[in-house]
This record gives C-alpha cells, structure tokens and sequence, in this order.
C-alpha cells in the first residue's frame, strides 16, 4: 500500500474519532431514573374517581384509624365521597374530579411548610419537579437538630404527602417515589437525604 494513502486513511480514522467523542460528550446525559408510570384514575358509574391509598401513606395510621380520624374532620368529609377499609390494610378514596383537583392543591400547599405552617427551622420547602419527586427542604441546622418534630414533617409528612400527591395525580400505588434532601439554608451543606417509600418510614427523625 502507497505511504501517502496510508498515512491519509489514518488521518480520516482520528478525525472520525474525534467527531464521535465530540458528539458524545454534547449528548445529553439520559436521566438516572425513569419517568413515573401515569396511568388513568378509575372512574365508577357514578362518575366518581376511585383511589386506592396504600397503607404507607396513611401517615402511620392503620386503614382503620385512618377512616376514624377523616369521619371525624368535617372539611375532609366535605372533599371525600366515601372511604372504604379493604382487608390489605389500604383505603379506597372516593372523590368527584373536582373535589380530586382540590385535595391535590391543598396537599401541594400544605406541603410547603415554609409558608402554611409556623415553623422554626424550615426555611423553604423546593419542589423541582409536577410530580414531587424531588423536594429540597432549606433549614436552620441548628433549630433543625433540635426540633424532631420538624424533622417528621420534612421527612415521613412530607414523604407521605408526595406520595399521595402522585397517587391522585395516577401513579399506581406502588411505584410512588420521592427523594428527599435536607440542606443548610446559609451553607447549602447537606444535612440529610433519604428516599421514600422505605420500611421505617415513620421512624424517629
């Protein structure tokens, strides 16, 4: 073979090479997790949306105490239709699509400790996606190290929340998710991250 075609036909190999490394480094990098599943909510004949809420999410309450405690909460009875005990420990919600859009809007506010509650070491509850996700809770550290109660509502209630957000907006029950990052709200140092659903969900924070 010529030396001169050679020495070309390399040329052509690295500046192929290269323009595929190019490439590859302006690619987007694919998301480390994939898309929650949005499925329809079940509507009944009457028109109502049927939810089906697993027991994790009933803040620490058996299916049981949960009905209890929603009988006895007047605003609640006034979103809700009906609440049906199933022998799984879950509860079946039944809601109209406007009283389903309501509830959502006031989980979605109410989660926002910062700015529905007086708190003492929460400074900014960060939604980063529709979906709650992602949530990053800015605190005061050293309030926040002393306030378990505070820590709870970062935490399992906050947690608890984001999956029942995610459930009415048409997650299935089990493949609801959500991270959670505690950081300093002056140094951004991180104090705490943990993902949910997890076994000790409602643990002492």
């Amino acid at each position: 073979m010529n030396k001169r075609v050679l020495i070309f036909g390399i040329v052509i190999i690295i500046v192929i090479l290269g323009a595929l490394a190019s490439c590859n480094s302006n690619s987007p990098e694919p998301d480390s997790e994939p898309p929650l599943p949005i499925k329809e909510l079940p509507v009944t004949e009457d028109g109502l949306i049927e939810l089906n809420i697993p027991e994790i999410l009933l803040g620490g309450k058996t299916a049981e105490e949960f009905y209890n405690s929603y009988s006895a909460n007047t605003e609640y009875q006034n979103l809700v239709t009906g609440l049906i005990v199933n022998s799984d420990g879950s509860i079946t919600m039944l809601l109209s699509p406007k009283n389903l859009e309501e509830y959502k809007q006031r989980i979605y506010y109410y989660s926002q400790f910062d700015k529905s509650f007086d708190v003492t070491s929460i400074k900014e509850v960060i939604f980063h996606d529709e979906y709650l996700v992602k949530i990053t809770v800015l605190v005061d550290s050293s309030l926040y190290a002393q306030n378990g109660f505070e820590k709870q509502m970062c935490n399992s209630l906050l947690a608890a929340n984001a999956g029942m957000y995610q459930v009415m907006s048409g997650v299935p029950p089990d493949e609801w998710r959500t991270t959670i990052t505690i950081k300093d709200s002056l140094t951004s140092e991180i104090v705490s991250e943990n993902e949910f659903p997890c076994k000790d969900m409602y643990r002492v924070y």
